[in-house]
Order: structure tokens, then C-alpha cells, then sequence
């Protein structure tokens, strides 16, 4: 695996015509998949995943010795940011599974690309991931999607050990004191994929009496680019017109529309707050929320949670696993 890390990294940050037309490509497949959040993921790839360090740490902790191992794994990808899919991939393959994988429509031509890449490294004999249209011949199966297609997913497969995934959502936990380094950090978090992975925050908790205004201010000066995506404006544009004629307590910035709500998962282009009075009642209503979220960003100088730091949501380690559903001992289970 350390050999094919790192010649999958030197391939991903260099020039090669196959991937660059592969990024131009991805981009007419799905329109939220710029050049830049394209590059963005590869570079979270490339300092997480591919990194040997990292690597060697993660093997250390496997549950099992993998190498008997003759089981075809199932894994039917996600489409929402760009090489989503690819975790689920490098496990079954660190594993020493063989993959049959089953792209998403819209995220097709990124993972195809590498997967050939992958494939080419290997040996003639070790062809290990093979692309198809519909899952037929598998031992198990590994999926992710919303709730309805959750409940499909479960009664399909439930013949076969299957790791089905849910849809979750990220939150913030702002006190109201913090720095404009740490803003700009917490819009990364919102607005890299355009807001549309799991890990990236759809809903802030925030103090009585927070001023928006200084959160805004930040929001609009660093993250403009996102208005150069029409898909993105044309959600802009609707949901602001919904709550213009709606009740509900918002504000307007150029770049999102941050609502109130007690809701975790917004529509493109929004954001969800909520108030708290104090810690006791931020953390009771963070209880009843505890199944449905993926990451906690905020300041763990202030509260004694486990929070994951401003800036960093969108840059996974190997070890943090979807849903908290560690998929290297789901996989050491079959």
C-alpha cells in the first residue's frame, strides 16, 4: 500500500493530461464539482490518505490479519463531493478485498479515472476493483445515502452483511467570542464543497445576543467564489425569496442565508442557527441530536466536548470513519 500511496500521489498532484481532462469532465457531470473543490479534496487526499506515516499508523491498528483474505466487497459510491467514495475504496483494498464498485452518476469520471490508475499499478494477476452498472456477484456491501434510499438499501441487501450508512450533518458550537481567524476557519468548514458533504457544517449554536454582523462580514469578503456557481445562485435566489415571504428569523448575507431553525440539514445556499441560554442547555440539546451528527467543530478551550477545530472538518483522517461506523472492523467482521 505504500508504494501505490505514493504513486498515486505523485499522479494526483501532477500535470497529467488523463486527469486534467477527467477534472474537466467531472465538471460537466456535475456543476458543483469546480476546479477548485476538485483540488481541494485532493489535497485532503493526499495529506491524509496517501501520507506513509499516517499509512503505517492505521495498518498498526487493524483488529485482524487481512492477508487470507479471497471476499469481493460491494460498494455502490456516493456522488455529493468529489472522490467521496474513495475511504471506502482504500479500505477494502488496505484490507486485502476485492472491490466491485459501482460509481455514482455524479461522481463517475474522477474515481474511474483513478481507479484505472490503481488497477495499472497493480499486477496482471491483483486486478483488484472492478467498475460496474448494477452490484450481481459480492460477499458484502458497503453503501451511504439519505434516508429513503437507507430504508431501500437495508431491505436489498439484507441477505448479505452490509455497513449502510444514513445521511449526517456537521454543527458549530460558537461562543460569541471568537477571533476573525477563527470565523474565516469555520467558513471553511461551510462552504468548501459548496456544503454538501456530511462532514461540512449545516447549522451553528450560538449564544443569545451573537452578532452576526462581524460572522457575516467574513463570510462575504472570503467566499464570494461561490456565487460564480449558478446552481448555487439559483438556490440563493429562491430560498431568499421563500423566507422573504415566510416567518422565520434570518439573515442575509451575499454569500448564504443563515436561518433560524432547529433543523441540521439546510438547503444549498443556507445555514441553520440556533440559540442557547448556557453550556447545560447547549449540551442537552446537542444530546438529542447525537445520532444525526457527523463532526462538532468549535473551541475546546471553552467547553468540554470533543470538538473538532475550526478550519478542519473537510480534512479527514484515515481513522475517521463515516457515522462513526469504523469500516475496518466491519470489513476484520466477515
Amino acid at each position: 500500500m505504500a508504494d501505490l500511496a505514493g504513486y498515486l500521489k505523485d499522479y494526483l498532484l501532477s500535470a497529467d493530461v488523463e486527469l486534467a481532462n477527467a477534472k474537466t469532465q467531472a465538471q460537466l457531470e456535475n456543476p458543483f464539482f469546480t476546479i477548485k473543490e476538485i483540488n481541494r479534496m485532493i489535497d485532503s487526499i493526499q495529506l491524509n490518505y496517501l501520507n506513509i506515516d499516517k499509512l503505517e499508523n492505521w495498518f498498526n491498528s487493524f483488529p485482524v490479519d487481512f492477508k487470507d483474505s479471497n471476499k469481493v466487497i460491494g460498494i455502490i459510491g456516493a456522488g455529493n463531493i468529489p472522490y467521496v467514495s474513495l475511504h471506502d475504496i482504500w479500505c477494502c483494498l488496505a484490507a486485502g478485498f476485492k472491490i466491485v464498485f459501482k460509481p455514482a452518476s455524479k461522481d463517475r469520471t474522477l474515481l474511474i479515472n483513478l481507479i484505472e490508475k490503481i488497477n495499472a499499478f497493480l499486477s496482471e494477476d491483483d486486478k483488484r476493483i472492478q467498475i460496474v452498472e448494477k452490484l450481481n456477484q459480492f460477499d458484502a456491501v458497503i453503501t451511504t445515502g439519505g434516508h429513503q434510499a437507507t430504508q431501500v438499501f437495508k431491505s436489498y441487501f439484507e441477505k448479505y452483511p452490509s455497513l449502510i450508512r444514513g445521511h449526517r450533518n456537521s454543527i458549530a458550537i460558537l461562543s460569541g467570542e471568537e477571533t476573525e481567524a477563527d470565523l474565516l476557519a469555520l467558513g471553511n468548514d461551510i462552504f468548501s464543497y459548496y456544503g454538501l458533504g456530511c462532514r461540512n457544517v449545516h447549522h451553528l449554536y450560538v449564544p443569545i445576543g451573537f452578532e452576526f454582523a462581524r460572522l457575516l462580514d467574513v463570510f462575504d469578503a472570503n467566499f464570494s467564489y461561490v456565487k460564480e456557481c449558478v446552481k448555487y445562485c439559483n438556490n440563493y435566489d429562491y430560498y431568499l425569496a421563500s423566507q422573504l415571504l415566510g416567518k422565520a428569523h434570518f439573515y442575509q448575507a451575499e454569500t448564504i442565508l443563515l436561518i433560524e431553525s432547529t433543523k441540521l440539514n439546510p438547503p444549498i445556499a443556507c445555514l441553520y442557527f440556533s440559540y442557547y441560554l448556557d453550556i447545560d442547555h447547549l449540551k442537552s440539546m446537542l444530546v438529542s441530536k447525537n445520532d444525526q451528527l457527523q463532526c462538532i467543530c468549535g473551541d475546546s478551550k471553552w467547553i468540554s466536548l470533543p470538538l473538532t477545530p475550526f478550519g478542519t472538518s473537510q480534512f479527514p483522517e484515515l481513522t475517521s470513519y463515516q457515522d462513526n461506523l469504523n469500516t475496518i472492523a466491519f470489513l476484520a467482521s466477515l
